[in-house]
């Protein structure tokens, strides 16, 4: 690195020549210098109103070294006398003003900063990656928690896909979600067989990073034929099966008599098994329902 130091200058002399006064002075730059690039001489201060009356723009002796004293001399019309200063400059554009008796007036020194420009390399990541289905229809939502260190969240951009590894992402069934408001994207799973599948997401920042996450999911057929009805599925790995939680809501002024779960013949015929009943109240839950098709049937509401 250059140095970030200004050279010294010492005492300058005025010699009477034929048609003229030799002025010489002696400069040396710093000891992890850049070497001498030129000498001003000025009739007045050069950080007033002085003006420069010659120069002598001959580099530094490299075979002395970068640091060695050198001699810098010109000759001018007239005579300086005690308003001569000496103006100095190194190679790496720092710089000295000395009198003509060698006292330093200013200095000049430009710190060398080795701007590190700092490349973001950093991918985005993707937390808390979950996929549940949505009960009542074919779809399921995906959600997680996205981070990235110079990229706002909001200006993340996803792509994603279900069963396909991460080579394969040049697939048409790979799909393409842009910048999302929320973190969140809801899935259509009703081309999916049942059984187990992988939702894959990848997220870019803006420098084209890349930062992917998976997770396994289970489809399976969880119909409940109430429009009140609210449900969740889960897979249960000891039963090897999809997994409900139902809750039906009535009218917050009235009080559920009855509830009774019922489970619907695979043809969808109007044959009807009951499969439980849930305890009185403002809903109904009932809670770890095989998959299949259900239908929620309450009677007896009465208000307060």
């Amino acid at each position: 690195m250059a140095s970030a130091t200004a050279p010294s200058c010492s005492a300058s002399s005025i010699t009477p020549v034929t048609g003229g006064f030799r002025l010489t002075t002696t400069a040396r730059d710093g000891g992890n210098g850049s070497g001498i690039d030129r000498v001003e001489f000025w009739s007045g201060n050069p950080s007033t109103i002085g003006t420069r009356i010659a120069s002598d723009d001959h580099d530094s002796n490299p075979e002395a070294g970068l640091s060695a004293a050198d001699s810098y001399t010109a000759v001018v019309a007239e005579d300086p006398g005690s308003l001569l200063f000496t103006k100095v400059f190194d190679q790496a554009g720092n710089l000295a003003i000395c009198s003509a008796a060698g006292t330093l007036q200013s200095t000049n020194d430009l710190v060398q900063v080795a701007a590190a420009i700092t490349e973001d390399t950093v991918a985005p990541t993707i937390a808390d990656l979950d996929v549940w289905q949505q009960c009542g229809g074919w779809t399921a939502k995906a959600t997680w928690t996205p981070w990235d260190d110079k990229t706002a969240v909001s200006s993340l951009s996803y792509v994603y896909a279900i069963d396909k590894p991460i080579d394969q992402w040049d697939d048409p069934d790979v799909v393409f979600a842009g910048q999302l408001a929320t973190p969140e994207i809801t899935l259509d799973i009703s081309s999916l067989p049942e059984g187990q599948h992988t939702f894959t997401l990848a997220a870019f920042d803006e420098e084209g990073n890349i930062g992917t996450g998976s997770r396994s999911f289970t489809t399976g057929h969880l119909r409940i034929a109430i429009s009140t009805a609210q449900c969740t599925s889960r897979y249960d790995p000891i039963s090897k099966r999809m997994l409900a939680k139902i809750v039906g809501k009535v009218d917050s002024s009235a009080v559920l008599q009855s509830a009774e779960l019922f489970q619907r013949s695979a043809d969808y015929a109007s044959v009807l098994t009951l499969l439980r009943s849930a305890a009185p109240g403002p809903e109904v839950v009932f809670e770890d329902v095989p998959d299949g098709s259900y239908l929620i049937r309450v009677g007896n509401i009465k208000g307060p």
